[in-house]
């Protein structure tokens, strides 16, 4: 880590669907917030200016950099602040649904694709994230100010791999935007503490099947803060004096893995409709 100590905050925000440019001003606010209480970096949900349940995407989709993006940077910038916001991006190939991380200058450092896509929906009004998405195909980490950080968004946080291949490719630090019915703290935890690394899920509030938990784990699993299921701003301050060290000495993956007995996982769902 190349900071001490860092302190993180998720904007659990109850996301009013289709409505950007209410939630444009109730991204103001938690920005205001957290400004206010000299955070490093604010985690915002996925979809966060038009919601995940609504019936076309289409409008709400804009190049990155583009509209949308570059608002959000001059707020970053105004406000000093790093931002991981969830956005709906519109690329000549289609849609994605993808996270961009910013600095506090304003500038956008990292863009992240959603790799693994959700067939499950709210009703048969709601077409399912493969019939609207393209999936991206990376899983790529980002050297920052304060630290090797990775992306994941929603359902890449059920995927186990996913977690362990940021770590392996040096993430310190996981970002997770998320828009789902509520953030397993127990899978999350298990995250954070065998991969040994500090992670960070903003899920949205009074979502369509709950919503909440909003979550900050230090590198060992252990709960900074959690949020309730209601309209919030959590804040964390994780002292890293002791990680490099701790995971020196206690992340086991990297002592002499046998790669050659996991070659199972490279046949999971292999063709299938990524059920």
């Amino acid at each position: 880590m190349k900071q001490k100590e860092i302190k993180c905050a998720c904007a659990q925000m109850d996301i009013i669907p289709g409505k950007v440019e209410e939630n444009f001003s109730k991204i103001i606010n938690f920005l205001e917030q957290a400004s206010s209480q000299s955070v490093d970096i604010i985690v915002f949900p996925e979809c966060v200016l038009c919601d995940y349940y609504v019936d076309n995407f289409q409008p709400f989709a804009k190049p990155i950099p583009g509209e949308h993006s570059d608002r959000i940077c001059e707020l970053a910038r105004r406000y000093s602040l790093a931002v991981v916001i969830g956005l709906i991006e519109s690329a000549p190939q289609g849609l994605y649904n993808t996270a961009i991380l910013i600095d506090s200058d304003g500038k956008i450092l990292a863009k992240y694709r959603k790799t693994h896509l959700s067939v499950s929906t709210r009703d048969d009004t709601i077409a399912r994230e493969t019939d609207v998405f393209l999936a991206g195909d990376v899983l790529p980490v980002f050297d920052t100010a304060f630290a090797r950080v990775g992306i994941m968004i929603c359902k890449d946080g059920m995927i186990a791999e996913v977690p362990r291949t940021l770590a392996v490719k040096g993430a310190e630090i996981i970002f997770w935007p998320t828009n789902c019915g509520w953030i397993d703290s127990l899978e999350a935890r298990y995250y954070a503490h065998s991969n040994r690394l500090i992670l960070v899920a903003a899920n949205r509030a009074n979502g369509f099947a709950k919503g909440g938990g909003s979550i900050i784990l230090d590198w060992r699993g252990g709960i900074v803060t959690q949020a309730e299921n209601k309209e919030e701003l959590i804040v964390g301050k994780i002292d890293t004096t002791d990680m490099a060290q701790d995971r020196k000495y206690h992340w086991q993956y990297d002592r002499k893995p046998r790669p050659e007995l996991y070659t199972a996982l490279t046949q999971i769902r292999k063709g299938s409709n990524n059920l």
